[in-house]
């Protein structure tokens, strides 16, 4: 990534309004509205400015342009990454809904322990949730260079859904 044209912002304590999903059968129901511990943006510089200043009120303004790519990160407590994908799971199909997205790309994490995942939306509303395996960091920092890997990825290709490491869930 250059800094002179793209940029990584980390956006602590993002608001998701709540969403409205509708049903299989038509019916509607209200699903996901808080907080995401981290929203990962990786977008234009020109745009970075913008959204460090308001970031809920800069991502409407900039609409579902192809410029922008958004991934989000969601903290867990220690040894419970596994209950963390759920609530993940909820907020990323949520935010996909709002933004209007097929796919986005999460991580849950407590530092030591990491799960990868992507929440794929079908045009009937329904959506399908790929994950890695739990990596676990080592006492002397073992695997943090495949952790690392994966983050980058995660954050480069954060609309595509093709991904070695996940399986469904």
């Amino acid at each position: 990534m250059s800094p002179d044209t793209t940029t990584v912002n980390i956006i602590p304590e993002f608001h998701i309004p709540s969403t409205i999903f509708n049903q299989l059968d038509g019916s509607a129901k209200r699903s996901f509205s808080g907080v995401i511990d981290f929203l990962v943006t990786k977008l234009p510089a020109k745009y970075t400015a913008f959204l460090l200043n308001n970031p809920t009120t800069a991502l409407a303004a900039l609409g579902n342009t192809q410029e922008l790519m958004s991934s989000s990160i969601f903290e867990a407590e220690l040894d419970r990454v596994q209950v963390g994908l759920s609530r993940a799971t909820i907020a990323a199909a949520s935010y996909c809904q709002l933004r209007g997205l097929n796919v986005i790309r999460g991580v849950v994490t407590s530092g030591e322990q990491w799960i990868f995942f992507v929440y794929k939306r079908h045009p009937d509303g329904t959506g399908r949730v790929l994950s890695s395996e739990q990596y676990t960091l080592g006492e002397n920092l073992e695997g943090l260079a495949l952790v690392l890997g994966l983050l980058r990825d995660s954050i480069d290709n954060t609309t595509s859904s093709d991904h070695t490491f996940f399986t469904t869930t």
